[in-house]
């Protein structure tokens, strides 16, 4: 599988997932990161999510080859078929053993800091 490491102004390695809440199509996940500050990652128009047990947290990446999870995701959402411009995007937070612990698929993402 390809992935596509994101650029953060802080680093995911040894972070820690503290929570994430679904509201409406937007998914907010916190994690605490190695020097102990927050990263928030906001998903907007998220249309799936799999959580494979998260805890620890060592990287964040984005899915750059078509998977089983995101053509899922789209089959649920386009019936008759996803349009080749759509604008969903596959992300994965791994854990520590880098197994992906925390998956999205979803329209946009945006990272906060605090």
């Amino acid at each position: 599988m390809k992935r596509k490491a994101i650029d953060t102004s802080v680093g995911f390695n040894d972070a820690e997932l503290k929570s994430y809440k679904k509201e409406n199509a937007t998914f907010v996940v916190d994690v605490l990161a190695w020097n102990e500050s927050q990263i928030t990652l906001v998903f907007d128009d998220v249309i799936r999510i799999l959580d494979n047990d998260a805890n620890g947290i060592s990287a964040f990446f984005e899915v750059v080859e078509n998977t089983g999870f995101l053509e899922l995701a789209l089959t649920k959402l386009y019936e008759v078929g996803a349009p080749s411009n759509h604008p969903y995007k596959h992300y994965q937070l791994l854990d520590n053993d880098d197994i992906a612990a925390l998956e999205v698929v979803s329209g946009s993402v945006e990272i906060k800091y605090f």
